[in-house]
């Protein structure tokens, strides 16, 4: 329970954040409004800050972190709230935070980019960069994971049934590859339906790297 727990409060922290991110990134006036930029000086700036954050900058509640930049410099980073209930550890600027599923987009926009450049094609078979991945007997193309209709297994529930569920370990890609490479069969057959996939873009990262040469994040 105590790491169930945990989850649900890193959700609501990961909530508030992207409702925080929301607010600073709303409309250009919105902006001022929110602000309250009475004045015109960088150090009246924390304090208008946090009188909007003020809600969140409790000992028992979840919070979130707000970095404010100006013509690209950074004027102003503060955490506010929990990062963990249970462990009173407070939530810093340099605390981070689980992305989950948004590095989704910006993998697929990494495959994108590799198919303009003419280094891929999304209809390839993705054993071709990928040969850890069994044959089935039918090929899984990029775009089937794109479209998460590959009909491969998903990872999270796997590792889950081998007793390494997510929020319990630290999982690395090398120990995915190794546990695909396990996998005896599909869900379905490639193509003939929709099954949301993390495992899917797991292997887009790889692909990115074995075909860029470099790691998913020095790409993007």
């Amino acid at each position: 329970m105590r790491h169930e727990a945990d989850g649900l409060w890193l959700r609501r922290g990961v909530l508030i954040t992207c409702m925080a991110g929301a607010l600073l990134a709303a409309h250009p006036r919105a902006q001022v409004a929110a602000l309250g930029q009475t004045a015109t000086t960088i150090e009246a700036l924390p304090a208008q800050i946090d009188r909007i954050f003020e809600r969140w900058d409790r000992g028992g509640t979840p919070g979130c972190a707000v970095g404010v930049s100006e013509r690209g410099s950074v004027v102003y980073t503060r955490g506010y709230g929990m990062a963990n209930l249970e462990y009173r550890i407070q939530i810093k600027p340099e605390t981070i935070f689980e992305s989950g599923s948004v590095a989704k987009q910006f993998t697929s926009a990494a495959i994108a980019l590799l198919a303009s450049e003419g280094k891929l094609s999304r209809q390839d078979p993705v054993r071709k960069y990928v040969p850890e991945l069994p044959d089935f007997g039918v090929p899984i193309t990029i775009q089937h994971f794109l479209n998460h209709t590959s009909g491969l297994r998903s990872q999270w529930p796997m590792l889950s049934l081998a007793g390494r569920p997510p929020g319990l370990a630290v999982h690395t890609v090398d120990e995915i590859l190794e546990l695909v490479s396990q996998y005896k069969e599909l869900n379905f057959k490639p193509g003939d339906e929709y099954l949301y996939n993390n495992t899917g873009f797991t292997l887009l990262g790889v692909i990115v790297q074995r075909v860029s040469g470099k790691s998913l994040n020095d790409f993007t």
